[in-house]
């Protein structure tokens, strides 16, 4: 997550869960029709299983039981009630349940983040959390498909597999855990295709209230940010991704906050100044959030791991795309990483990334989880003779295990990657500068680039082209 502006104030939106996956070739498809009143204040749900279900449903906002209005048993139009979960062995065989949520205003008594209801204009964006009660577990030959009667206008954006074509709103969400959050627009915006080489990004732009032309200006810096991730495994990292942009945004830079969520299939939430659009092919806030598309879902307690691996490739790239010249780049680095070396120097990254909202240890879970990075990745290039670098062991990981729908810990991920590049640099890294307290060895990693610093992360003037700048940077 990037956040410029409001830094800090939203909470880490992945939580662990246990994960069936449901079969692609389902003999039994239970079916959910959806449909939303014309203000977007309701949503009414019939639910239909097939057989008899043994099954309960959940949703995944802890508020989800507060917004629901009503819930009854199709056949026999009895009540029922929900107690952390709704039991369904009441129904009768092929039968439904018919409910409606309100989501016409926050609710946020026990889930506090301001996503999970919130209107852009005349646009709804909500959690999948909030509304969406289903099945907890599936038997392996089981899945759910999703259907939406939208009144005339409205359109959706949904982190879902499409499987009605482009003219039904019909989705299968058969993809991730119940408690991955995931996030759906109903609103009068239409939903822009990017492609990037075999990749697709749905973007839909959220109702501005300001007067201003900034549509082509964020479907470009989109683009051209996400052809720069490309660069780093050769493909881009999602191959379907959600892009929810919401206007608004103030201070001054075109995109203050951004953030990754991962249930469904993976999406990404830009928080735009419209007032900014001629700089958003520049804001390296895009780069930021599609680097975090480079690994998979990892354990939300190990944010250092994302975030700085995130911080790395942002900035790195920067330099590598001229966004920023090489020699302006690694002062970045040079000044950030001492920030982050004098940032709570008695706790360890691993430590410190277990604080939700991090506090003051925010630079050093962001930018000492970088230096991991970027020491990592000037011994793999070292060592291996630029057999392996950071790009290439990425791509590679991502060929053999980024798909696998699982939660990833830091130790399990750098256990991969050292398997990986025959190496120990990640497990030893892992050691000492994230379970440690040691600050990974910066200066030899820039001495070794040609580029010397000294003092506050000053640059001391001896700057050289050395092979390795050449590389790291080509």
């Amino acid at each position: 997550m990037k956040n410029i502006l409001l830094n800090g104030i939203v909470a880490m939106l992945t939580m662990g869960g246990s994960f069936s996956v449901f079969a692609d070739d389902a003999s039994s498809v239970h079916t959910y029709l959806v449909r939303v009143d014309d203000l977007l204040t309701k949503i009414h749900v019939t639910a239909c299983f097939k057989g008899k279900p043994n099954f309960k449903l959940v949703a995944e906002s802890l508020d989800a039981s507060i917004a629901l209005v009503s819930l009854k048993i199709k056949s026999t139009g009895k009540k029922l009630n929900p107690s952390g979960s709704i039991s369904l062995h009441q129904l009768n065989t092929d039968d439904c349940v018919n409910y409606v949520v309100n989501v016409a205003q926050p609710i946020m008594k026990h889930d506090k983040r301001p996503m999970t209801i919130k209107r852009i204009g005349r646009d709804l964006v909500t959690a999948e959390g909030i509304w969406l009660w289903r099945p907890e577990r599936l038997p392996i030959d089981e899945k759910v498909e999703i259907t939406f009667e939208l009144p005339t206008g409205v359109q959706i954006s949904a982190p879902w597999l499409r499987t009605g074509g482009e003219t039904v709103d019909t989705f299968s969400f058969n993809q991730t855990p119940y408690d991955w959050p995931a996030f759906i627009a109903l609103g009068y915006f239409t939903e822009d295709t990017v492609m990037v080489g075999d990749s697709v990004l749905r973007v839909a732009i959220l109702e501005s209230k300001r007067q201003v032309n900034f549509k082509s200006s964020i479907l470009n810096g989109i683009e051209e940010a996400a052809k720069i991730v490309s660069s780093v495994t050769g493909n881009f990292p999602a191959s379907d991704l959600q892009v929810l942009v919401e206007p608004g945004g103030y201070g001054p830079n075109a995109i203050p906050m951004g953030y990754v969520s991962r249930g469904g299939k993976p999406a990404v939430h830009l928080h735009i100044n419209e007032r900014k659009h001629k700089s958003f092919s520049k804001d390296t806030t895009l780069l930021h959030e599609f680097s975090h598309l480079l690994l998979p879902k990892v354990d939300d307690q190990e944010s250092w791991l994302t975030e700085g691996l995130a911080t790395y490739y942002e900035y790195i790239l920067s330099g590598r795309s001229g966004y920023f010249s090489t020699r302006s780049t690694l002062n970045t680095f040079a000044k950030n990483f001492e920030l982050a070396r004098l940032t709570a120097p008695t706790q360890s990254l691993r430590d410190i990334s277990k604080s939700r909202g991090f506090g003051k240890g925010r630079d050093k879970v962001y930018w000492g989880g970088a230096a991991v990075f970027f020491v990592a990745d000037i011994k793999l290039r070292m060592m291996t003779n630029d057999t392996y670098t950071l790009d290439t062991l990425l791509a590679e990981f991502a060929d053999c295990c980024a798909k696998n729908q699982t939660i990833w810990t830091g130790e399990k991920l750098f256990r991969e990657f050292d398997r990986i590049s025959g190496q120990n640099i990640f497990s030893e890294l892992y050691r000492d500068n994230v379970v440690g307290t040691l600050f990974p060895d910066v200066k030899n990693a820039f001495d070794l680039l040609g580029f010397q610093v000294s003092g506050f992360g000053q640059d001391s003037g001896i700057d050289r082209n050395s092979r390795l700048r050449l590389t790291i940077f080509k």
